[in-house]
C-alpha cells in the first residue's frame, strides 16, 4: 500500500507521462531528489514502477539518470459502454491499452433494469481469467449519473431514476464498479489522451435514434474545465433534451447501412439544411459560452460522410464569435466509440490518481 502522498504524486506523474527520471520529477514535483529518491524506491519494491536500460538523453557531462516508468502491467482495468443496441467492453492495462474487446448487439426496453444489469455481467463474465488481476469495472452509461455513488440519474433514454447501478453489480460480482456518463468518459479520453494539455474542452457526443418514421439526431456534453469534468450541481451538466430531425424513415434505413445511404446523396446540404443549422447552432452556442480549447465531435459521428462532417463544422465557424482569433479547433472523434469505453476506465484511474484516500483501497 502507498504510504504518503508523495508516493501518489510520482504514481500520477509517471502514469500521465508514462517514463521520467528522479531530476525531472523532483523538478516537476518541487521535491528534493532525496525525498524522490526515498519513495520512488519503495514503488520499486511493490512493482508499482520499473526501471528501464535506458538513461536519459541529454547532453550534459556527468552521470546520466536512470528512466523510470509506470508499470502498466501491474493490473488490469475492464471498460464498457452499453447503450440500447449494443455492449462494447475492452480489457485494458493501467496504461488504459486495448488487450482483448468484444461487442454484442442487444435490445433493451426502457425500463429493464434486470436486462441492463444481466448484460453488463455477461460482458464482464468473458475476462474471468483475469478477475484476479482486476482493479476496476468502468461503465460507461448513456443517462446522467452521479459517479460519487454509482447511481444512474436517468429520466431520459431510459426511463428510470436513481437506479443504484453500482451497488446491484458489487453485489453480484465482489468487484469495483466506477459508474459514468458516456459523454463525460469521452471528455476524459480527450483530456487524457493530450496528457493534460488541453485545459478546456467539450466533447459532444452524437447519437442517432431509429424510429420508423423518422431517423432523429441527439447530443449530450462532456464538459471539461480547467482540466477537471464539470458535472453542474445536480450531474445534469452537458444534458440536452433537444432531439433534431434528420430525415425521413420511409425507405426503412437500418443502423448498419445508414453511412452507405448518406453517401449516396448528391445534395447533402440541401436534405439535411434543417438538421446541419440545428446542430452548428448547438455547437457554436456551447462553444461560445464555455470557450474550449477544442471542441470533439464523438459519439456516433464515425456515421457521417466527410462531406456531412465538412458541412457542420463549416456552418459552425460561422457561427463562433470571432472564431478567427480564437485558439479553438474542431476535432472529430475516430475511435468508433472505443474513446467512450476507454475514457470510462480513465476516469477511474483520474479519480485513482487524484485522492490518497481512494488510492489507497486499491495502491
Amino acid at each position: 500500500m502507498i504510504s504518503n502522498q508523495t508516493q501518489l504524486n510520482i504514481l500520477e506523474n509517471l502514469w500521465i507521462n508514462g517514463y521520467s527520471t528522479v531530476p525531472e520529477l523532483s523538478r516537476n514535483l518541487k521535491i528534493d531528489r532525496s525525498n524522490i529518491s526515498r519513495n520512488a524506491s519503495y514503488l520499486y519494491k511493490k512493482n508499482y514502477i520499473i526501471k528501464t536500460d535506458k538513461k536519459e538523453n541529454n547532453n550534459l557531462i556527468g552521470r546520466k539518470a536512470d528512466i523510470i516508468r509506470f508499470n502498466y502491467g501491474y493490473k488490469y482495468t475492464l471498460g464498457i459502454y452499453i447503450t440500447e443496441s449494443f455492449i462494447l467492453s475492452c480489457l485494458m492495462d493501467l496504461g488504459l491499452n486495448i488487450i482483448s474487446e468484444n461487442i454484442k448487439f442487444i435490445n433493451l426496453r426502457n425500463e429493464d433494469t434486470k436486462k441492463i444489469i444481466q448484460e453488463i455481467l455477461i460482458s464482464t463474465n468473458k475476462y474471468t481469467q483475469y478477475f484476479k488481476d482486476l482493479m476496476s469495472v468502468s461503465v460507461a452509461f448513456p443517462e446522467a449519473t452521479d459517479s460519487d455513488t454509482g447511481t444512474l440519474i436517468g429520466n431520459g433514454l431510459f426511463q428510470f431514476e436513481n437506479f443504484p447501478l453500482k451497488e446491484k453489480l458489487e453485489k453480484e460480482t465482489g468487484l469495483y464498479f466506477h459508474i459514468e456518463n458516456d459523454a463525460n468518459a469521452g471528455a476524459m479520453y480527450y483530456l487524457l489522451d493530450s496528457k493534460l494539455k488541453y485545459k478546456n474542452l467539450v466533447f459532444m457526443l452524437m447519437g442517432f435514434f431509429f424510429h420508423e418514421d423518422m431517423i432523429k439526431g441527439y447530443q449530450g456534453n462532456g464538459i471539461i474545465i480547467n482540466k477537471k469534468i464539470y458535472k453542474g450541481s445536480n450531474n445534469l451538466s452537458g444534458e440536452q433534451s433537444i432531439t433534431t430531425n434528420l430525415i425521413s424513415n420511409n425507405q426503412k434505413i437500418r443502423y448498419e447501412n445508414f453511412t452507405d445511404y448518406l453517401k449516396s446523396i448528391k445534395n447533402p446540404e440541401i436534405i439535411f439544411d434543417d438538421y446541419l443549422e440545428k446542430i452548428s447552432t448547438i455547437i457554436s452556442t456551447t462553444a461560445n459560452i464555455l470557450d474550449p480549447d477544442v471542441f470533439v465531435l464523438g459519439g456516433y459521428v464515425h456515421m457521417l460522410p466527410n462531406n456531412i462532417i465538412n458541412l457542420i463544422k463549416n456552418k459552425t465557424y460561422e457561427k463562433i464569435i470571432n472564431y478567427p482569433n480564437r485558439k479553438f479547433k474542431i476535432v472529430i472523434d475516430d475511435t468508433k466509440l472505443k474513446s467512450i469505453v476507454i475514457g470510462a476506465s480513465g476516469s477511474f484511474m483520474n479519480k485513482l490518481m487524484k485522492s490518497f484516500d481512494f488510492a489507497k483501497n486499491f495502491l
